[in-house]
């Protein structure tokens, strides 16, 4: 929050100090505007991406007009930008029931229950040779990060249309995070009638099975508002193409692409883009 306050306060101070500068120059003219408009997002509910959403873009700018073809754009602006990703693991089934059970072994040691160690890497060595222990985890997941972003574009007129690109700094809002696992563990399905005929006991080495990988059989979901993941600033650049629909009235489309990753730790390096569709007005002109 004191990072957000504080990228605002540069912002309205920038916007402030230019402004005067400019009003004191009375052959420039200068206008605020007001962008409201749409981004496109992957779909948080297909991760296939057959189908796209749409996330919120908003915001205010002063433009400061330095000739007939030439001017300077500074916004703030609240941007929603997207990303899917999928990945898959494996482990060892008995590696990790090894270590479930040294731990227990460990907490309940003094009451001589005998379960640390009950499997240790020589047993397991032999186990592999035999059959297959993998577990095998598929992760499928939808990050939806809402920027306060400043961009500030310069920009070319030719008759109707406005071509502008520049830089852009913005830190994090807001965020949600969905992710699902499912887990292919072959051993189990091919112990599991064994499991079921222990009668009483099956339903708690279900349970530890269950605990121990909630993707086996359903699917787990994950879902979470915390930011602590994402990295707090985001910076890139942005291109945009504009046409004057009505005076002072502009259809926008932009580009932006981010320059760093987005991800605190992340070791595919990914960066976010943004496909944003807009409209843009100009009021409070000056000469």
């Amino acid at each position: 929050m004191k990072k957000l306050i504080l990228l605002i306060c540069i912002g309205i101070s920038t916007l402030n100090s230019t402004a005067q500068s400019v009003s004191e120059m009375p052959d420039k003219r200068w206008s605020i505007g007001l962008d409201a408009g749409a981004n496109l997002l992957p779909n948080k509910d297909n991760f296939n991406q057959t189908y796209f959403k749409t996330g919120l873009y908003a915001g205010v700018n002063s433009t400061y007009t330095f000739s007939k073809t030439f001017s300077v754009n500074l916004g703030l602006t609240l941007c929603q930008k997207g990303s899917v990703y999928s990945y898959e693991t494996r482990e060892s089934l008995f590696s990790g029931l090894g270590q479930a059970l040294d731990g227990l072994g460990g907490a309940l040691g003094g009451l001589g229950t005998g379960l640390d160690g009950l499997l240790d890497s020589s047993l397991i060595q032999m186990a592999q040779s035999y059959v297959d222990d993998g577990v095998y985890s598929t992760y499928r997941g939808y990050n939806k990060v809402t920027y306060a972003e400043i961009p500030l574009l310069a920009e070319m007129s030719y008759h109707r249309f406005k071509f502008a690109a520049g830089p852009y700094l913005g830190i994090v809002v807001s965020a949600q995070t969905k992710e699902t696992l499912n887990q292919n563990i072959p051993f189990l399905d091919l112990i599991s009638p064994a499991i079921d005929s222990l009668g009483f006991a099956a339903p708690l080495i279900k349970g530890f099975i269950g605990s121990s990988y909630p993707g086996y059989k359903t699917t787990a979901l994950t879902e979470t508002s915390n930011t602590d993941k994402y990295t707090q600033w985001n910076y890139g650049y942005l291109v945009k193409i504009a046409f004057q629909i009505y005076p002072n009235t502009y259809l926008e489309a932009r580009y932006s692409q981010a320059m760093n990753t987005y991800l605190k730790v992340d070791s595919n390096n990914k960066k976010l883009t943004a496909l944003t569709v807009n409209l843009r007005y100009n009021f409070g002109l000056k000469k």
